[in-house]
């Protein structure tokens, strides 16, 4: 191992890890619905949409706003 380029042996770990995931895919039963509902925004229903939408207003999205406008100064100064 020592011995190997790094980007070599990102590739190889890539490919490994590709071939982990699907054979663990392949090999485990798919997950019950009512276990996963919610978790992903493809699981997600319309109240959970509502509860999330609910949960942020105006000073959030500022906020946010305020802090890309400040990653975008701070690229803009440092990108030489």
């Amino acid at each position: 191992m020592n011995n190997i380029y790094f980007q070599y042996f990102s590739v190889l770990i890539t490919i490994v890890s590709a071939i982990v995931m699907v054979s663990v895919s392949y090999a485990t039963a798919a997950p019950d619905y009512a276990s996963i509902k919610s978790l992903t925004f493809e699981t997600t229903t319309g109240a959970d949409r509502a509860t999330t939408r609910a949960s942020w207003g105006w000073k959030e999205v500022a906020g946010s706003g305020i802090v890309l406008v400040c990653i975008l100064c701070s690229y803009l100064y440092f990108r030489g």
